[in-house]
Parts: C-alpha cells; structure tokens; sequence
C-alpha cells in the first residue's frame, strides 16, 4: 500500500468524522463499554465539529490516494490532540507514518516534549514509540467516565539538528 501525507482541508472534515467515528466503534469497543462508545463517538456529533477542529488544530493525513487512512495533528506545546487509524488499515503502517510525521514535524518545530491522552487501546501502540505513562486519567465526556493515560515522550537532543 502507497501512502502519502498531506494537511487536512475543509474538504476532509465529513471523512475524518466518520474515520472518527467508524474506528471508535469497531477498534475502542473492545477496551469501552457502549455507553462509553456512544458518548465518545456519538450520532450527533456533527461535520462542522471537524471543520472546526480542520481550522483549530491543523491536522495531516495519510492517504492511499483514495481515501484517508489515518489522521493526526501536533500542537505548538507537543499535544498530540488527535491520533486515529481507519478501522480497516490497522497494522498495517498507516500508525506509524503517522507518527513518523509528529516526530518529524516536533523536530521542525524544536518541541522537545510530546504528550497524548491516550486511550487504554492505543497504550501499547504509544508505549512502542517510546512514550511513558506519566499517569492514569478519567475523562468526563458528557457525564460518562472513560479511562485514559497521560502518556508523554521527551525527544533527546540527538534527535535535533544541534
């Protein structure tokens, strides 16, 4: 499979939306329970929620040329906001392309630190890139609880142009 990157644009807010959704639905559903899922990828949840987040937090994408197969975004403090797979594509590159992509764009941008609040599926996947986990989290999403990790990972010098 070919993959290339490509910043989000207006266009591709109903795509990430359902890539959102779909993935929530079929690859989180085996560490949450279904109020969990329904509040964390609900129906209601909108298209112009994504423009919203296109504008906000700039996100990338890896595509196969004809459709988006993961997306993610780095902040200017090193959160990773956002970091999802299509539920179709897992394992096979489209994570770590993606992440290929934050390191890349961290070193651009000389942040140093990196963090994520990182679902429990996503854990080992962070874990293997060298993320730690600085603490367990609960997030209230619409008054349902969801267990998350606080994962962060420092970029060493060498990994910069000095």
């Amino acid at each position: 499979m070919r993959l290339s990157v490509r910043a989000a644009t207006q266009d591709d807010a109903n795509e990430l939306l359902e890539l959102y959704r779909q993935t929530i639905r079929t690859v989180n559903c085996n560490d949450y329970n279904e109020m969990q899922i329904r509040a964390w990828a609900r129906d209601e949840l909108e298209t112009s929620a994504f423009e919203t987040y296109i504008a906000r937090c700039k996100p990338f994408v890896v595509t196969n040329q004809t459709q988006i197969m993961g997306y993610s975004d780095l902040q200017d403090d090193g959160l990773i906001d956002h970091f999802y797979c299509h539920h179709q594509s897992q394992r096979q590159g489209v994570g770590s392309v993606l992440m290929e992509t934050i390191m890349n764009k961290a070193r651009e941008a000389d942040i140093r630190r990196l963090y994520s609040y990182v679902s429990i599926t996503a854990k080992p996947f962070f874990l293997h890139f060298g993320f730690n986990v600085l603490r367990p989290n609960q997030a209230d999403i619409r008054g349902v609880v969801l267990d998350n990790y606080l994962m962060e990972k420092v970029l060493k010098d060498e990994y910069f142009d000095v």
